[in-house]
């Protein structure tokens, strides 16, 4: 499970009776640092740019590099609002992933 799963799930997962005070705050500070490097499912490349804190888990992300390996610029990237757009994935809806560059 990714991190975005894992946060997405936490509030519902009465298994495990987190105290949902805590869950809350670990879901306020979000995954997804500023300037973090993610993946989108759809193979973008980007950096987080902006969080919400009141949706934590769609971050706003500058795209560098495109589908076809295109790089961008900062002054010349497109940034994209995952709270607006959800990228779609084989296999259900997928935020991004943070990656290692």
């Amino acid at each position: 499970m990714i991190g975005y799963e894992t946060i997405k799930a936490l509030p519902g997962d009465n298994q495990w009776k987190f105290d949902p005070e805590i869950v809350g705050l670990i879901i306020e500070m979000g995954i997804y640092s500023f300037r973090s490097p993610v993946q989108l499912p759809d193979s973008r490349i980007g950096r987080v740019c902006n969080t919400d804190k009141n949706t934590p888990l769609r971050p706003e992300v500058l795209i560098l590099i495109d589908r076809v390996d295109t790089k961008f610029r900062d002054s010349t990237a497109l940034t994209i609002d995952l709270h607006e757009e959800i990228v779609h994935h084989p296999r259900g809806i997928v935020v991004c992933r943070k990656i290692k560059v």
